[in-house]
């Protein structure tokens, strides 16, 4: 259990309002962390001063003066409307506030009308199609949909442009295909502005085989950088794919990892970072390992693909971990 969780179900705890199964996680959760006992000692601390502080009784006559002043401002206070429905005011005025009621009854009812008669005069449209090409056999979908996304050069160029190539292989013809492009913060889209979130959605179309397609994207920062893209049809995502971009520098030959009960996705951000080599992951993994190596860098990889149960493609200076 995470330390915010915790920290909400303190109160509750103090109180007892706890089944034993939560509160016997809560407490396994404060014996091993230092901060959320803490905060437990400030709850209790708190709890034990107000409980010390005497109740105060209003005095005599107070919620008689409070209910009678309330009254007397309600009344004061007639809005134009109420008076007008009970006929409280003159006749000019009266028919003036007829005429507003009826002019916005038919202002409102334009506004409703007019959006569903534009949208009958106009054609449905999309956002530009990009310009899709036949994507080359590097892997195969094998009935499970799958991304692949490759850089065009391992670094980017004297501007911070890379040139990244989008394949989509779908396990069977699919229609009304959108695509979803998310970039860590550390990347924005060439055309964009670097500081709104680096997101875009394109729509495809119809896919009936593998098409590959070429997008720009600018390094703003060091670090290990990943690029997510997912297809989605009615709804529902099929396909999911990584890159995880290197940080500039001379490759590692040698490494030295040990990490226990990591996520997948972290471990391989971290592999990426020591071996400074690309690596495209064209399916989804939610996996936690226990990751120790020491050696050189490639074999790295090709044992972390092999924990996963995936083959490891050398290609174009980088990998492609790929489902056998």
């Amino acid at each position: 259990m995470k330390c915010e969780r915790v920290k909400e179900l303190l109160s509750d705890y103090i109180n007892g309002d706890l089944t034993q199964a939560v509160r016997s996680l809560v407490e396994a959760h404060l014996e091993s962390c230092s901060s959320c006992r803490a905060e437990l000692i400030k709850l209790e601390r708190m709890r034990s001063i107000l409980r010390s502080f005497q109740p105060v009784e209003p005095p005599y006559g107070f919620s008689q003066k409070v209910l009678a002043s309330y009254r007397a401002r309600r009344e004061k206070v007639v809005s134009p409307l109420r008076r007008f429905l009970l006929g409280e005011l003159q006749p000019r005025r009266a028919l003036a506030y007829a005429f507003l009621s009826l002019f916005l009854v038919f202002a409102l009812s334009l506004l409703t009308f007019l959006p569903r008669w534009t949208r009958a005069k106009q054609a449905l449209s999309y956002p530009p199609f990009p310009i899709l090409k036949r994507a080359p056999s590097i892997i195969s979908a094998r009935g499970v949909g799958k991304v692949l996304i490759l850089p065009q050069t391992p670094y980017p160029n004297q501007d911070g442009i890379l040139r990244l190539e989008i394949m989509i292989y779908p396990p069977y013809p699919k229609e009304r295909v959108w695509l979803n492009l998310l970039l860590s913060p550390g990347l924005s889209l060439a055309n964009g502005n670097p500081l709104l979130p680096a997101e875009r959605e394109i729509y495809l179309g119809a896919i009936d085989n593998p098409v590959t397609f070429l997008t720009d994207v600018k390094v703003i920062s060091r670090g290990v950088q990943w690029v997510r893209v997912s297809c989605v049809s009615d709804n529902i995502k099929w396909a999911e794919g990584f890159l995880f971009l290197p940080p500039s520098g001379p490759p590692a030959h040698y490494i030295t990892i040990s990490q226990n009960d990591v996520d997948a996705l972290q471990l391989l951000a971290t592999l990426v970072e020591r071996c400074k080599m690309p690596v495209a992951l064209p399916i989804a993994i939610s996996h936690k390992l226990n990751f120790s190596y020491q050696g050189d860098a490639e074999g790295a990889i090709h044992y972390y693909a092999s924990l996963l149960g995936l083959t490891s493609l050398k290609y174009n200076g980088g990998f492609i971990l790929e489902s056998p």
